[in-house]
């Protein structure tokens, strides 16, 4: 049975609010695929996130624009383990250079993570990384899973 649209959109976007973090799936200079984490902040339909110089993470999106993001239910709350809530898009990440932009950014993270973020992006070589959400999927269910283009949702029916 399809949920109206709008209730998704809501439910979706309720879900987003509720990770502080995201999986990153990202791809090395050798092909080689590589799962990670970040906390992160969204603005007007992107995520940012500050990466170490030191991650592998970082490397692999500076050398490869394209980045999976990965917000997933946590298993303790999960009525399910086999249907876990879960989003997932493909996504384009870019190092960001705009310094009134990184201030805006580091106030969001400072409020949603912590004063750790006053200091954290001067320390350790972080830098911030823009990542635009491509297309995604949303799945809450068996039977419930939809696509995701912006603004637009649509379930994706069993063929």
């Amino acid at each position: 049975m399809t949920k109206d649209l709008n209730q998704v959109k809501e439910q979706l976007e309720k879900f987003k609010k509720t990770r502080k973090s995201v999986i990153l799936g990202t791809i090395g200079k050798e092909g080689e695929p590589l799962a990670s984490y970040s906390p992160y902040v969204e603005k007007d339909g992107k995520i940012y996130l500050y990466l170490s110089a030191l991650s592998e993470h970082k490397e692999n999106i500076l050398n490869n624009k394209s980045v999976s993001v990965f917000y997933i239910e946590d298993e303790s709350t999960a009525k399910m383990i086999a249907v876990r809530e879960r989003l997932t898009y493909k996504g384009l990440g870019t190092l960001v250079e705009k310094e009134t932009l990184e201030k805006e950014i580091q106030a969001m993270f400072v409020e949603e993570h912590g004063k750790n973020y006053e200091t954290l992006p001067k320390m350790h070589g972080f830098s911030l990384i823009e990542v635009e959400l491509g297309k995604g999927r949303y799945v809450f269910g068996f039977g419930n899973a939809y696509e995701v283009d912006g603004s637009e949702i649509k379930h994706i029916n069993n063929k």
